[in-house]
């Protein structure tokens, strides 16, 4: 008998806890701008605890191991939802928006002290202006928020709609995707982009001639321009597996013979396509396509990269307490973990073959934005103009603009001023901004005007300025017996 109260108080427990973040999930979404065509819900309590993060060891000692974990979040957050408006005929998006559920409360007196920031209200919102011109908002007892591009007035207009509960009427099809995730998913990555008329018959026409189909094309365009949405779910456990839904409005059986190469035609367009893809499995489920098969670390990570916050790096207590020690010993380390995050990101860099333009420019700059997030507590100057100038080179290369100088673009300096800048290049939004040139934002500076558009040549600079880096850093730091 006691074994059965036991078992039913334990189903009690669990119910309770789902329920309550179910809640929790809901009153983020409710926050999300009307506008959104995109969201992305991650389970971070959820990822850090599973099986893979365990075996790979993403944490070690309440710290993430940026070089060995493909997904960038504070460990102090059980959940971050992400919003956005992706221009659908660049693939690029108009503004992003995440929303980082913490563990704890929010003290934003801390978090402005650690970020070397200016605290004020937005809106009657706490809210901190970070170094590098990014703004972050706390819109509950433990919900931070930050928008990109960081345009004051847009942010104002953003916290005033919050606010006044003019938020969160999410288009139908996101609806069902936030239902999907609340009541059917186990899954710790949840992401959901609407398509509703997103491409008509004669678009649709043009985009199917450059290739040669087992369908007729009247079929083809019937079933492919009703398209509804992409559901894209990812699970942790022994290792990451995916799941794409394709929905249409139309019975998807008559492109059956097609499917896959539909499928991965459009990813290809749309810079997308990872090489994982090729052994994914694919199905007819009615209206559906379903996609899936399993993903290597490499392949999280560029899926990680679609879904990171505009600003992951977020400065809680958990950071101070998690590396004790005098100052000197806490610069090194954190500039040796920095170091090797960038070198990890290289690496799979240098793994890419991409197929189009496209993916090279899209993956080329969502990685420059992963290593501008990375965190920069404690993290020596010189390593974090190296960092930058890295995602810089990164950047320029995928918008085209050869000649252009390099300059700092996002980095999270810790005390000095910027005056930042935001443009819309063919792949979206950049941050760029003055400061003094470093050594090596002119190494940057030089391999860009070198033009070195082939893969080859890229590296081949990126590898020389890492080299002196490495060189300087291993010196600068040899009393702590770290070699970089």
């Amino acid at each position: 008998m006691n074994s059965i109260i036991i078992r039913a108080l334990v189903i009690c427990v669990v119910l309770i806890q789902a329920q309550a973040l179910q809640a929790q999930l809901d009153s983020t979404l409710k926050l999300v701008p009307n506008d959104a065509n995109a969201v992305a819900i991650v389970r971070v309590e959820k990822i850090y605890g599973s099986e893979m993060a365990a075996t790979e060891k993403w944490i070690e000692q309440s710290r993430v191991k940026y070089s060995s974990s493909p997904l960038y979040f504070p460990t102090s957050t059980k959940s971050v939802v992400i919003a956005a408006e992706i221009d659908l005929g660049h693939g690029s998006a108009l503004w992003e928006a995440a929303y980082l559920t913490m563990k704890s409360e929010i003290d934003m007196n801390f978090v402005c002290k650690l970020c070397k920031g200016v605290n004020h209200k937005i809106a009657g919102f706490e809210s901190v202006d970070t170094p590098d011109g990014g703004t972050m908002l706390k819109l509950s007892k433990n919900t931070l928020a930050t928008k990109f591009p960081a345009n004051r007035q847009q942010i104002s207009r953003w916290a005033r709609s919050v606010k006044n509960e003019q938020t969160g009427k999410l288009s139908d099809y996101l609806l069902k995707v936030s239902e999907f995730a609340q009541k059917k998913s186990d899954a710790e990555i949840i992401m959901g982009l609407d398509l509703v008329d997103a491409i008509g018959p004669k678009q649709l026409r043009e985009k199917l001639r450059q290739k040669t189909w087992l369908t007729d094309t009247d079929t083809l365009v019937k079933v492919l321009s009703s398209i509804q949405g992409v559901t894209f779910e990812v699970k942790l456990r022994s290792d990451a597996t995916g799941v794409m839904r394709i929905d249409f409005a139309e019975d998807t059986s008559a492109i059956k013979r097609d499917a896959k190469n539909l499928v991965v035609a459009a990813l290809q367009d749309n810079g997308l396509y990872i090489r994982d893809f090729d052994k994914w499995e694919t199905e007819i489920q009615g209206k559906q396509i379903v996609f899936s098969g399993r993903l290597s670390s490499t392949g999280l990570r560029r899926v990680s990269s679609i879904i990171e916050p505009p600003q992951a790096s977020v400065p809680t207590k958990e950071t101070t307490k998690s590396d004790s020690g005098e100052v000197a010993g806490r610069k090194a380390r954190a500039t040796k973990e920095h170091w090797d995050a960038v070198q990890a990101l290289l690496k799979d860099i240098r793994k890419y073959q991409p197929q189009t333009r496209n993916q090279l420019a899209f993956y080329y700059e969502r990685y420059a934005r992963k290593i501008d997030g990375l965190p920069i507590l404690n993290v020596d100057e010189e390593e974090l103009d190296y960092a930058s100038a890295v995602a810089n080179v990164l950047r320029q290369v995928a918008l085209g603009r050869r000649d252009v100088v390099a300059r700092t673009a996002a980095t999270r300096k810790q005390y000095r001023g910027y005056d930042y800048t935001y443009t819309y290049g063919s792949h979206g939004w950049v941050r760029g901004g003055r400061s003094a040139q470093s050594a090596s934002e002119a190494a940057a500076a030089n391999i860009i005007a070198q033009g070195a558009t082939s893969k080859a040549k890229l590296m081949e600079g990126l590898d020389q300025l890492s080299a002196s880096v490495r060189r300087s850093l291993t010196k600068k730091f040899s009393d702590y017996q770290i070699e970089f």
